[in-house]
């Protein structure tokens, strides 16, 4: 099932003909409109002040989105966003973003 399929379908069971149906009015659909509102949640840009720390993220610059995680040099004290690093010596491409959003699923493979 993929995310778009889940809100269908939570979409549905929201349907207040769906939940008379079941005999399930309020619970069942309280239920799901808050899993509706985390899930679309997941798929919306936050200010990048709110964004985690301990996970990847897409990030938007203002003019290209990147996938980056979040790092601290443990030399300097300095914090970053790190969209890339690469070589021996450390090298590092980082951004400084004002948006991000959480990662999408993984395919069903």
């Amino acid at each position: 099932m993929t995310t778009q399929d889940l809100i269908d379908d939570l979409r549905s069971r929201i349907n207040p003909a769906y939940a008379a149906q079941l005999g399930t009015e309020s619970y069942e659909r309280r239920l799901c409109a808050e899993a509706l509102d985390a899930l679309i949640s997941e798929r919306d840009w936050h200010p990048i002040e709110t964004a985690p720390h301990d996970k990847r993220v897409i990030v938007w610059s203002g003019q290209e989105m990147y996938c980056a995680h979040w790092a601290q040099n443990p030399m300097t004290g300095d914090e970053a966003w790190i969209v890339a690093e690469w070589g021996t010596d450390g090298d590092q491409a980082l951004v400084k973003p004002t948006y991000w959003q959480a990662l999408p699923l993984p395919p069903n493979a």
